[in-house]
């Protein structure tokens, strides 16, 4: 036998055992894939049992049955379920409860068939996995089985372990002793919860999403966030937006470290989000009327009545009237200037700003047009011309 015809049938051998492995593996992907079931993009069914979870409100608690119409009851009335993810459905029910529950927590959990359980949450590869009666697997191996928690966002010190009568066991992995392992049994679930998650915004090193554990103090935040970018972000103006739609404008002076203020009110909570703004954004306003170049110039902040003049080259002095500036503010209101006891009489005019989306008007003085008068009255003495003729 030759080389060449020796490795020819080497190569054959190996491509008929690929295709044997193939053959094998295919199953097993389609398996895994028809069962991936990510609790975040469960579209949910009729015929589904679903388990709803009020934290800290046990008497809101129930197992729900998807009817065949797509609908749930919950708190007399009903609910369309069917062709819904569960985040969709946790968001109505949110809503609902609120009339009873001061922002309340709440996770659906699809309740698993005979002979599996249910790993979903903050973990790697939420999912349905195959259980059998004889297997002995405790909370630590189901969650190492879904690829382990998520390092970032998985609250550890509250694991909550459903079980197939309805019955909640919460856990601390963060504190777990041996003795208190706990073991799943068929149609069991297992639910790791998110931590609470902030944002911070603006001109910040590095803006996102970031999770920390119930609150946080907002320079704690930025801190988290690489810090302020230096020379361009403006911490006079710090901005808390709540998630209940709240604002809170903080400046952080060295005053603000020395008051007395109640902390509470610069922490940042779930849903809550950190803005750092920029200490050189331009905003616009109008100078108009007679000035050089009339139009809309850009501001960092407020300007006098003399620095808006300058943006557009400075009054027309020949026929502009600045005894009678008019300055328009946003709110409709208007405030008039008289800009010569600055340029004449050497006076300090009023505290005057003019703010983003002001106008400044310098209007026309009042002149004698001569050129008109006389003609006008060479007109005029024409006319009498003609008639004493």
């Amino acid at each position: 036998m030759n080389i060449c015809h020796h490795y020819q049938i080497m190569k054959e051998n190996k491509l008929k055992v690929s295709k044997i492995i193939l053959t094998l593996l295919l199953p097993l992907i389609f398996w895994q894939m028809q069962n991936q079931l990510h609790a975040e993009e469960y579209v949910i069914s009729p015929g589904d049992r679903l388990f709803l979870i009020v934290l800290g409100y046990e008497g809101y608690n129930q197992t729900l049955y998807v009817k065949p119409d797509g609908k749930i009851s919950y708190f007399y009335g009903e609910i369309q379920a069917a062709g819904r993810t569960t985040e969709e459905l946790v968001e109505e029910l949110k809503s609902r409860l609120r009339t009873f529950v001061k922002d309340p927590v709440v996770v659906v959990s699809p309740m698993p068939k005979d002979k599996e359980i249910f790993i979903y949450g903050q973990v790697k590869f939420p999912s349905r996995y195959p259980f059998t009666i004889q297997q002995k697997l405790s909370l630590l191996q189901a969650l190492a089985m879904a690829g382990g928690t998520l390092e970032e966002s998985a609250d550890l010190r509250n694991v909550i372990l459903i079980r197939n009568d309805g019955n909640l066991e919460t856990y601390n992995l963060e504190r777990l002793r041996t003795e208190e392992l706990a073991y799943l049994y068929s149609g069991d679930a297992v639910y790791v919860p998110e931590l609470a998650r902030i944002e911070v915004a603006g001109n910040v090193q590095k803006p996102g999403m970031f999770w920390v554990k119930d609150k946080i103090r907002f320079d704690h935040a930025l801190v988290k966030a690489g810090g302020p970018l230096q020379d361009e972000a403006d911490l006079s103006n710090l901005i808390i937006y709540r998630e209940n739609g709240e604002k809170i404008r903080i400046s952080v002076a060295d005053e603000f470290w020395q008051a007395d203020d109640n902390m509470e009110n610069y922490l940042l909570h779930s849903g809550d989000t950190l803005y750092v703004p920029n200490a050189y954004k331009t905003e616009m306003i109008n100078v108009l009327g007679y000035v050089h170049n009339p139009g809309a110039y850009k501001i960092r902040g407020p300007v006098t009545p003399l620095e808006a003049l300058a943006l557009a080259g400075g009054a027309r002095m020949e026929s502009a009237n600045l005894t009678k500036v008019r300055v328009r503010k946003t709110d409709g209101g208007v405030q008039i200037v008289d800009i010569t006891l600055y340029y004449e009489e050497a006076q300090s005019l009023p505290d005057i700003k003019l703010y983003p989306g002001d106008t400044i008007e310098v209007p026309r003085r009042f002149q004698i047009n001569w050129s008109l008068i006389l003609s006008l009255l060479s007109i005029a003495s024409i006319t009498v011309s003609l008639v004493r003729k």
